[in-house]
């Protein structure tokens, strides 16, 4: 009776301390790596519509017409004031991962939307892409 005491609560211990393996799996968070890996994924057409902040635009009125140009004063390490987040992979219904967390990089647009970059904190891949528009009614 003893051993069998004995072999149960070892099973439980065993049990109890194995887990899924990479669910649980800790990272560690190097920001300008992984928002150099998110900007690495853009096409040079979009880098050039990436903005800090509304001060990179400037709005030029071409003359003789009711277009206005915008022109995009960024400067070229722009990337590095991307948005970063860590998220519970759980909530996020689009994306496949085996990962408790996902890491999203966020990008402003000179066009008033966001473009955000999925990456697995693990293997340091963009595991999805997405662009999200934002409408500013004035």
């Amino acid at each position: 009776m003893k051993k069998l005491i004995i072999l149960f609560f070892t099973t439980i211990l065993v049990l109890s301390t194995s887990g899924c393996g990479t669910r649980n799996q800790s990272f560690t968070i190097d920001e300008l790596e992984l928002k150099q890996i998110a900007w690495d994924s853009l096409g040079k057409s979009t880098k050039n519509t990436i903005i800090g902040d509304e001060n990179d635009i400037q709005y030029l009125p071409i003359e003789g017409s009711i277009v206005t140009k915008v022109v995009n004063n960024a400067p070229p390490d722009v990337w590095k004031k991307a948005e970063l987040r860590v998220v519970d992979s759980r909530y996020l219904s689009n994306i496949k991962t085996k990962h408790e967390k996902t890491i999203i990089i966020t990008f402003e647009t000179d066009l008033r939307s966001k473009i955000l970059r999925y990456i697995d904190p693990i293997s340091k891949k963009v595991i999805y892409k997405e662009v999200v528009p934002r409408f500013h009614w004035q």
